[in-house]
């Protein structure tokens, strides 16, 4: 598939506003305790190989968002491309993840990287979706699959129906467009 159906795409998301929540869902483990983000990370791009190291330790007043990107770069970025690889199954073509932003050769003017997610539609421009996570992912391959659950971080089952306005937000649809 090269491109999303805009119809399709709110057919669906009627289904699911129009769909009772389905009960049962399940708590994830509780038990884990989180690690420290980490203060450091390397970016090696995918594209061109090039290897960019990112240090939280370095951020200033000014730029506090510093201390965040190790984080992003080291535990992120690698769910991303996990979960992309299930979304691309159903998909296809017409999403693309694009972590370019976090390359300095690819992209030397960014400040600030941005996971970006570029939804494709029949016969329209290519939709950009900034600051996307691994959860924004998840909830598209569920939704684009048909289901009404989706699993969240933490092995934490719960209705899709939930995220319903964040589904819109990422698919620039709503169910009566």
């Amino acid at each position: 598939m090269k491109s999303l159906d805009r119809a399709a795409v709110r057919v669906l998301l009627k289904r699911l506003a129009d769909a009772p929540a389905p009960q049962g869902t399940a708590r994830g483990a509780m038990c884990y305790v989180a690690a420290p983000p980490p203060h450091r990370a390397d970016y090696v791009c995918p594209k061109c190989g090039e290897r960019t190291v990112y240090d939280g330790s370095k951020a200033t007043a000014e730029t506090p968002y510093e201390r965040e990107i190790p984080e992003i770069v080291e535990w992120e970025i690698p769910s991303c491309r996990r979960v992309f690889e299930e979304l691309r199954k159903v998909a296809g073509d017409a999403m693309v993840f694009d972590e370019s932003q976090f390359c300095r050769k690819c992209s030397p003017k960014v400040v600030l990287p941005k996971l970006v997610l570029h939804i494709s539609y029949k016969g329209e421009k290519v939709r950009e979706i900034e600051k996307i996570d691994g959860s924004d992912l998840r909830i598209l391959t569920d939704f684009l699959s048909g289901k009404l659950l989706t699993e969240s971080r933490g092995d934490e089952t719960t209705p899709l129906k939930h995220d319903l306005p964040r589904l819109q937000e990422l698919l620039g649809v709503t169910p009566h467009d």
